[in-house]
């Protein structure tokens, strides 16, 4: 899995940035999800290994997103939010062990290819079996994030 370092926050924007000297801060943050952009990049893999429409569905927002300045409404993240909701049950069961949340070794090879963003290619395959489970508990951590930040009334942003 790529690793990027990119947090996404939690944005009160009904108040001001106690810090903000310049008042160039779009509010205060209620919330910091680190990393948070990590999940974000692995999403449409994910959903690329077990259904290709929801895929599409996810590029489509996620290309919205990166033309929004890397900013989320109030509506993106419940948008959003939606988009991952069924995403743990699509693929624990028809791609990874409901027991252990792994793949078989011999998959691993095939999945590389189809989704590059998920593996990391220096470690062993053994240690790759758990790669998708990684990824779908960055992503399942998302959206609980989504979801606190929509019962809050509060928009995100990455930075």
């Amino acid at each position: 899995m790529r690793v990027s370092y990119v947090n996404l926050y939690m944005i009160d924007t009904e108040t001001p940035d106690p810090d903000d000297l310049t008042g160039e801060s779009p509010g205060d943050t209620v919330e910091i999800l680190r990393y948070g952009w990590s999940a974000v990049e692995v999403i449409e893999d994910l959903w690329r290994l077990v259904d290709p429409d929801q895929a599409a569905r996810f590029a489509s927002f996620y290309e919205r997103f990166q033309a929004q300045n890397l900013r989320l409404s109030r509506a993106d993240v419940d948008e959003l939010a939606a988009l991952l909701a069924p995403l743990p049950a699509a693929v624990v069961g028809p791609l990874v062990s409901r027991d252990t949340w792994a793949l078989r070794a011999e998959q691993v090879a095939s999945l590389r290819a189809e989704a590059p963003s998920i593996f990391d290619h220096e470690r062993p395959i053994t240690d790759e079996v758990h790669a998708v489970a990684e990824a779908l508990h960055a992503a399942e951590s998302l959206r609980e994030f989504l979801v606190r930040a929509s019962r809050g009334g509060y928009e995100v942003q990455a930075n």
